[in-house]
């Protein structure tokens, strides 16, 4: 059977999350995220096609949740940017206080984007 989007999904939210509890990963992006105003000034175009790669991904899985009648949604493409949107302001918050994100805040991210996309979350 083909690969379940709505467990895609999560993975990648959970995956987002995970570079602020890896010790290096949150090393490597935390200049990019105490100076993501400057840096947004001074490369829009550049961040501008970096974000839509990431969001593709998603995108493509709310894409296939709809088709396989799994999920919801009027706009894709928007409601990926959505959820790279809360997904990123996470990421961000935890690196900025130098705290990691639970499993807690990993499954409820999880859980509200698979809700906004009219499915059912896993308990």
């Amino acid at each position: 059977s083909a690969p379940d989007p709505l467990a895609k999904i999560r993975e990648w939210i959970g995956g987002c999350l995970r570079q602020a509890v890896n010790p290096s990963a949150a090393r490597r992006i935390l200049p990019w995220t105490l100076g993501f105003g400057r840096i947004a000034a001074m490369f829009p175009e550049q961040l501008d096609r970096n974000r839509d790669a990431i969001t593709a991904l998603l995108e493509r899985e709310i894409r296939a949740a709809i088709e396989s009648g799994q999920g919801k949604s009027p706009d894709p493409a928007g409601d990926a940017q959505i959820i790279f949107a809360f997904t990123a302001h996470t990421v961000h918050h935890h690196l900025l206080n130098a705290t990691a994100p639970d499993g807690d805040t990993t499954r409820s991210l999880a859980a509200f984007a698979v809700r906004a996309l009219g499915a059912q979350p896993e308990d």
